[in-house]
């Protein structure tokens, strides 16, 4: 896990901004799985100008049924159709870096053109990394789907709900390290044999820049890289010189 649902620094102005979903990642091309089943609503496609979930690239939005939506953006391609009735363990995409342009080239440009379309773009300065970013939002006041509309649909912030207790409801925990176990005898487990044989083809471009992505613990854990690393450092220096 990269960052969870919170307030954190945007990426260009640095004021608080909120984070409406969790990021994951697992390398590009990754497998994305359905964590819970139901029905595909929105298919919405890395095109700009964006048609539908404007920023949120190749996504997926799927109606549970039970009065929550789940959203997955950002994949590098998608896998199911609007209508389609999905189980949990389905494949729905890979993961990926899509935006619409707004963090990350349109499928088929390159970084020289996705620049040039905007130079004075700071959001253009680095290239999103690969990941996933997940949403689950409840419904709107008057009991529709949170995604219909324009842009990222309606609720952004407000509608949105943590997807870290429904996760673990079904069985993927998230450890103190932030990386991501499944619990034995889970629903998630039960699907396993489904969508382990999808991990194919992987490639790990490592994580989003910290001052992103990165959850608070990250930088503890960096921290304790550099200390490890200058101790052992003085030692070898005092060894050498004794």
């Amino acid at each position: 896990m990269l960052s969870n649902m919170r307030t954190r620094p945007g990426r260009t102005s640095g004021q608080p901004t909120v984070h409406a979903g969790m990021d994951l990642n697992a390398g590009a091309n990754a497998p994305v799985i359905v964590v819970q089943g139901g029905v595909v609503e929105t298919v919405s496609a890395d095109v700009r100008p964006a048609q539908g979930l404007r920023g949120y690239g190749n996504a997926v939005v799927i109606n549970h049924g039970n009065g929550t939506w789940a959203l997955y953006g950002h994949m590098a391609g998608v896998a199911v159709s609007p209508g389609q009735r999905v189980g949990a363990g389905t494949l729905v995409g890979r993961i990926g870096n899509t935006s619409n342009g707004k963090f990350s080239p349109v499928t088929g440009q390159t970084v020289a053109q996705w620049r040039a379309d905007a130079p004075s773009d700071p959001a253009r300065r680095r290239v999103m990394a690969p990941h996933l970013h997940l949403e689950l939002r409840r419904a709107a006041a008057d009991g529709s789907s949170p995604y219909l509309g324009t842009n990222a649909g309606r609720g952004y912030g407000t509608l949105t709900l943590d997807p870290r207790p429904w996760l673990e409801s079904g069985g993927l925990i998230v450890n103190r390290n932030l990386t991501l176990a499944v619990k034995p005898g889970s629903a998630m487990e039960r699907t396993k044999p489904t969508w382990s044989a999808l991990s194919d083809d992987v490639t790990d471009y490592g994580f989003e820049p910290e001052e992103y992505e990165a959850d608070l613990p990250l930088y503890g854990l960096f921290a304790v890289g550099l200390l490890t690393v200058g101790v052992g450092v003085a030692l070898l220096v005092r060894n050498r010189l004794g």
